[in-house]
């Protein structure tokens, strides 16, 4: 499909809107929960255990977050409390959805339905197509016209801890605009998913007491 320049030029505005109105959401977030920063925090380097690298494009763009996470519980509990929605991310994915469905990219809707079926075990809660899963990491891809990415949750036990790696990869000018104006949504996403992660965790083992 071919994108004119007045094409470009809506979407920008659309997306700076909506970057407008989500930010203000983090803003009442923020403001309102300072608890666990101190477990959560960005790494410099993807971890060298993490398959995610395995078999992808040039890297455009990578994040990691670590999670000091006690382990008293299993992988699968932790992956499903990482990807339980936040309240406020529904009508942040709609934002989303609207947005980049004229990019020609895959709206969270149809991911989940791809994943309403893994090898016969029902995952609709991950959000990204399951690329692998093993016992210490889960592995998330798309693949779209304009970028690539990669999501990985990955429990290191020596260090009781868990990281949370995205990896991109434009592959056109459309892909890097996307990504300019999605970018701070998802670095304040990527804390609020480990935040939330951990008020789960907190509220099960306040009601085993």
């Amino acid at each position: 499909m071919f994108y004119n320049l007045i094409d470009v030029i809506t979407i920008s505005i659309l997306l700076y809107y909506s970057y407008k109105i989500s930010n203000e959401i983090f803003k009442t977030i923020k403001a309102n929960d300072k608890v666990h920063m101190n477990k959560i925090r960005q790494v410099e380097a993807i971890p060298i255990e993490s398959e995610i690298t395995t078999g992808f494009d040039p890297i455009s763009y990578a994040d990691t977050y670590r999670l000091a996470h006690p382990l008293d519980e299993s992988f699968e509990q932790i992956i499903q409390d990482i990807f339980t929605p936040l309240g406020w991310s529904k009508p942040l994915f709609s934002i989303r959805d609207a947005v980049v469905r004229p990019f020609g990219l895959q709206t969270s809707k149809n991911i989940t339905n791809k994943n309403s079926s893994n090898n016969g075990k029902l995952e609709p809660h991950i959000p990204f197509t399951i690329l692998k899963k093993t016992e210490n990491e889960i592995l998330m891809e798309e693949k779209d016209k304009h970028l690539n990415f990669r999501v990985s949750v990955l429990l290191k036990k020596q260090e009781s801890a868990v990281y949370l790696t995205t990896i991109v990869h434009f592959n056109n000018t459309l892909g890097k605009l996307y990504f300019f104006f999605i970018k701070p949504f998802h670095k304040m996403i990527m804390k609020a998913i480990f935040k939330n992660a951990l008020k789960l965790r907190q509220s099960r083992m306040s009601g085993q007491k």
